[in-house]
């Protein structure tokens, strides 16, 4: 990584987010092409793994008390499809009404990559979205 790094004029981190294609920093096209051309000037192959769950983003889909013939079940299928082809995993999970669950599932969601949280529920009421304010 320190050669690609070198002949691409760049760090080392730069280097590891170009390749790892990460989305945490902005970076210019024409510093990703400096980095792809210096990589493959040095023969540098990168071992697809299509899917990778380490360091993967994730979509958190919670689920308020839902049972299997709901009819939200063909919108998480979808949701999961649309995840999946933007690689990303969507995640379920079901507290029922136990707030002190959704706290540490959120605190969970702080530690990992999470790109962002769908907030389902099977009836429509007055509902306290304070816990998820600062999730993701």
């Amino acid at each position: 990584m320190s050669d690609i790094a070198r002949e691409a004029g760049v760090s080392q981190a730069t280097v590891s987010l170009v390749l790892n294609n990460s989305r945490a920093i902005r970076l210019s096209d024409a510093t990703r092409e400096r980095v792809y051309a210096a990589a493959s000037a040095l023969g540098y192959q990168k071992i697809i793994v299509p899917h990778r769950p380490d360091g993967q983003e994730e979509i958190a889909l919670l689920l308020c008390g839902m049972p299997n013939y709901d009819p939200f079940i063909d919108a998480i299928s979808e949701a999961s499809s649309t995840a999946w082809q933007r690689d990303m995993l969507l995640s379920v999970y079901d507290y029922g009404d136990d707030m002190q669950m959704v706290e540490q599932i959120l605190r969970q969601l702080d530690q990992r990559n999470c790109a962002g949280v769908i907030l389902a529920s099977p009836v429509t009421r007055a509902f306290d979205f304070s816990p998820f304010e600062s999730c993701c």
